[in-house]
């Protein structure tokens, strides 16, 4: 059993806010809710990222786009999947992907990577990476992901590092033991 969405904000925020602060970034936890992401929790970078607006950051988008989107769908059971790839995949921009063995072969690639990446998938100006948080259980239960402007976003290794930290801190405070 999951423990309430609202837990990450009073014990998550302050991992998020000196997340935020070393990458300069937005810092979200999201949930599935169907075939959509939506966070629930989201820390803006103290530095304002114009026209990244912190409404837009509890907008739902649907699991294909964006990097905390994609993590959580490429957990998800296979039967789920099956079903999300027979719908029509909205496309956001020229980069996002709309067929149904590429996705497929992305979502393969997250999870044996552990992580997920997006580039200009949402709009044409950002990009983002996420990481799994898991439960008690080990089950992904929701995803962090720390995005911003392409040209803003620091280098790619160092945005790694810190969201699979944050992931497995956030993970560890949900009662998961990697063991």
């Amino acid at each position: 059993r999951n423990p309430p969405c609202g837990a990450f904000r009073f014990t998550g925020e302050p991992l998020m806010r000196t997340a935020a602060d070393r990458i300069n970034g937005f810092v979200q936890i999201a949930e599935r809710d169907g075939h959509s992401s939506v966070a629930i929790a989201s820390v803006e970078p103290r530095i304002p990222v114009p026209t990244l607006s912190y409404a837009n950051t509890y907008r739902a988008y649907p699991l294909h786009t964006g990097a905390r989107g994609l993590v959580l769908l490429a957990y998800c059971p296979d039967e789920f999947i099956d079903t999300y790839v027979q719908e029509p995949l909205r496309s956001f921009t020229e980069y996002t992907i709309t067929e149904p063995a590429e996705l497929r072969a992305k979502l393969k690639q997250i999870v044996a990577d552990g992580y997920a990446t997006s580039d200009r998938d949402v709009t044409t100006a950002t990009c983002g990476i996420a990481a799994p948080i898991r439960n008690a259980a080990g089950e992904v239960t929701a995803s962090v992901s720390i995005a911003n402007y392409r040209e803003q976003m620091p280098p790619r290794d160092l945005v790694l590092h810190e969201v699979l930290g944050l992931a497995q801190s956030l993970s560890q405070l949900m009662g998961w033991r990697n063991r």
